[in-house]
């Protein structure tokens, strides 16, 4: 298991939920063609509880959209075809009653909220393509 930084000790995360993840195919590869996929990932905190001064609860939700294209990746279009597409959310709730840092430091730890998420959303991702014809590896 991942260690928290020392402001973050006391914080325990709980299971991660995935909200939504939808895989569709748009056309076939043809053999011989390029491609190039384009990965966004975005994430949103959460605090909780019955004293802003104080939350009980964070909520970290992280959305992934993955688009694959047929074309050049150094000369992108507009009008490229879309070979595929992927969307991931998922949710992780953390208590946060017994946290040594203040809400500000939970924030200014965005980024270790942002890694754990990424891990888990690159874990789903390698799940669904497995079972495709794209059959890629997680980034």
């Amino acid at each position: 298991m991942a260690k928290f930084p020392e402001n973050l000790n006391g914080i325990r995360p709980l299971k991660p939920r995935l909200e939504r993840c939808e895989f569709v195919q748009h056309t076939s590869p043809k053999t011989g063609s390029s491609g190039y996929v384009n990965v966004q990932t975005k994430g949103t905190l959460k605090l909780f509880g019955q004293s802003s001064k104080r939350p009980s609860h964070l909520i970290w939700s992280a959305d992934r959209t993955l688009d694959a294209y047929v074309g050049d990746a150094a000369n992108k279009r507009e009008d490229d075809p879309r070979l595929f597409s992927l969307r991931i959310q998922v949710v992780t709730p953390y208590l946060i009653a017994e946290c040594q840092g203040s809400p500000n430091d939970l924030k200014e730890y965005k980024w270790f909220f942002e890694s754990m998420a990424s891990a888990f959303l690159s874990a789903v991702t390698a799940d669904v393509m497995k079972n495709t014809i794209f059959n890629i590896a997680a980034e």
